[in-house]
């Protein structure tokens, strides 16, 4: 029957059970099974475009400019196995990271878009302007801590930022030549996450 109606792929997720009908299946119990066989199909779809790798690299990358200071940069030159590694994972649902260290020890966090505050990307020029290099910080909430009114003042950073009454002080920094395109695809996945959350 199906081959006979031309139900492809695509053809099968917009089927609905009048569509079955006119097929031929009179069988209702027959129907109700292959409703709910594509309604498992669909979210085991969703679930796969979700979970679909977006972008994926690791830091740091070859050169001085992605190292995160000069200690590194003599480091990687003196000892290339020693700097610890991060490899990064974009999602549609989330970031990834997991740092590779150097005594055999990894720790992984993820990220959840619906923990994002912000996102920004800033261009840094070192080496008196010579060089320049991508820095995309991200700011999540898991990664803040409320800012109660005993905290001295001695205790702020430069790159934190506050809103909300919650204070982020350590955003993930991602050094990358790729980062305004990773910029870009966190911003879509984060935007399509917000409306499926509404």
């Amino acid at each position: 029957m199906f081959l006979a109606n031309k139900i492809s792929g695509k053809a099968l997720m917009m089927l609905r059970e009048g569509h079955l009908k006119e097929m031929g299946i009179q069988a209702i119990g027959d129907r109700v099974l292959m409703m709910e066989m594509i309604s498992v199909l669909k979210r085991k779809k969703t679930t796969m475009e979700n979970n679909a790798v977006l972008w994926n690299g690791s830091t740091p990358t070859g050169g001085c400019v992605y190292q995160k200071n000069l200690l590194e940069c003599c480091v990687s030159y003196v000892c290339p196995c020693c700097p610890i590694q991060t490899e990064w994972k974009v999602t549609g649902q989330g970031v990834f990271h997991k740092d590779l260290k150097l005594c055999g020890t990894v720790s992984t966090d993820y990220m959840d878009y619906r923990f994002f505050k912000d996102l920004e990307l800033k261009e840094e020029h070192l080496c008196c302007c010579f060089c320049q290099r991508y820095k995309l910080e991200m700011y999540v909430e898991g990664g803040g801590r409320r800012k109660d009114d005993d905290d001295s003042d001695d205790d702020e950073d430069d790159d934190s930022k506050e809103e909300d009454g919650l204070e982020f002080t350590a955003p993930r920094v991602l050094y990358h030549p790729e980062a305004p395109n990773v910029e870009k695809i966190i911003r879509n996945a984060w935007s399509e996450a917000r409306l499926v959350g509404e």
